[in-house]
């Protein structure tokens, strides 16, 4: 199935112009979505285990849809820790003038 162009993303446009726009506050943006997208993330996968538990064949359509909804949360939570993780980076970079690449070693390439 060709998808075409991607869909208008809200949060992406949100965020972009929190980042861009001077007094506003990304991390609290970041964290207030962090946290709908976690609560909906356990909300559908608490309905995905009720809906297993007593399976039957005509749940296989609404099974495949929370699956698809469980990914796409935990597919914004991801998003939203590497948003937050590119903003420290960031700062860090501009107090010390440089900005460079956060290793898994907690260490900084120019």
């Amino acid at each position: 199935m060709d998808r075409g162009a991607p869909p208008r993303n809200e949060l992406a446009i949100k965020l972009s112009l929190a980042v861009s726009t001077a007094g506003t506050d990304a991390h609290a943006l970041i964290q207030a979505q962090r946290e709908i997208s976690l609560r909906e993330l356990q909300e559908y996968t608490q309905d995905r285990k009720d809906l297993a538990a007593n399976q039957r064949v005509t749940d296989t359509a609404r099974l495949l849809v929370l699956d698809s909804l469980i990914f796409h949360a935990e597919a914004e939570a991801r998003w939203l820790d590497l948003c937050e993780a590119r903003l420290v980076q960031q700062s860090n970079g501009a107090s010390n003038g440089v900005i460079g690449i956060v290793r898994g070693n907690g260490t900084t390439t120019a």
